[in-house]
């Protein structure tokens, strides 16, 4: 696994710990994320990250996922 994934990764299991306070419910959507993320399909990772923003209410957890898609916008994992 590269690096960066791994980063992708650590970010993910932030995420899920603040969806977890504040959306339980939302769960489901992180582990989507994170299964994009472990088979590399960074394009895919970003529109449900993206997705979920929109689901969040203002707060910690949206703010993690909006980090999360920079991530993948300032590794230019995704080519936008």
């Amino acid at each position: 696994m590269a690096s960066y994934q791994i980063g992708l990764l650590e970010k993910i299991d932030e995420l899920a710990g603040l969806v977890a306070d504040e959306a339980p419910a939302l769960l489901a959507d992180v582990d989507t994320i994170r299964a994009y993320v472990e088979v590399s399909d960074f394009a895919l990772a970003k529109q449900e990250t993206d997705l979920l923003i929109t689901k969040l209410t203002a707060g910690p957890a949206q703010g993690s996922a909006q980090e999360l898609t920079d991530l993948y916008v300032n590794t230019q994992i995704v080519v936008l």
